[in-house]
């Protein structure tokens, strides 16, 4: 576990703890078979430090085909995820997202895409957003995909979220940062003033949502850490 302090001076506010990101996956349609999946690091066994740098969850999209897809695991349900964009898109196209329904399908979400920008997805820095489903399920990933020549599916067991677009996104289509969202709409109500002290379990939890009740204030999130881990 990783311990943390939480401390905001000067608001009350709510919290959420959001399921850790385990794997985001690219499949190219275009790509040898055998090699079509390609897989970014998520740092998953890590301490929750360093989501700023090419150690996070970077993934390139330049020039993504129709045919291509966007995966992402997660040990829970989620009801979305923030992209920071390092390089937006600014071809219209719409994005479909589908998650891994409990009869070892992908069922498409209805998603509010922040997103995009001037009719294109992926062309800001935003939330894409839904109702959390109730009948996900952890499946391998070969479960759910078949792919004609393909003997390189990967096999990891968790929900999975699928990204498909309508049109194919710009040469130069780069996410820099990817957060899951909390299913919930509830948060945990917490005083200002007030040191919490926190447990997380880093291959679960991947980051921490934070809303105050009012007006502007810093949050204080200190860390403590074991020195040689």
């Amino acid at each position: 576990f990783q311990q943390a302090t939480i401390y905001v001076p000067t608001s009350d506010f709510r919290l959420h703890l959001s399921p850790a990101i385990q794997h985001v996956l690219y499949y190219d349609a275009s790509d040898a078979a055998g090699a079509r999946f390609s897989q970014s690091d998520t740092q998953m066994t890590s301490v929750l430090t360093d989501r700023l740098s090419t150690t996070g969850t970077e993934t390139s999209l330049d020039s993504a085909a129709t045919g291509d897809r966007l995966y992402i695991a997660t040990p829970d349900v989620v009801g979305g995820f923030r992209f920071v964009m390092k390089a937006a898109n600014a071809t219209a196209s719409v994005i479909t997202v589908a998650y891994s329904k409990n009869d070892a399908t992908f069922a498409d979400l209805t998603t509010t895409d922040g997103t995009a920008s001037a009719g294109a997805t992926l062309g800001q820095t935003g939330n894409m957003t839904w109702t959390a489903p109730t009948d996900a399920r952890s499946y391998e990933l070969s479960t759910l995909v078949t792919v004609a020549n393909e003997a390189d599916v990967p096999r990891y067991n968790w929900i999975w979220w699928r990204f498909l677009w309508s049109v194919a996104l710009d040469a130069d289509t780069e996410i820099e940062e990817i957060w899951a969202l909390n299913k919930n709409t509830n948060r945990w109500f917490l005083v200002s003033a007030t040191d919490y002290h926190l447990s997380l379990d880093t291959t679960r939890v991947g980051a921490i949502e934070m809303v105050l009740a009012a007006g502007t204030a810093t949050a204080d999130v200190n860390w403590l850490s074991t020195t040689g881990r």
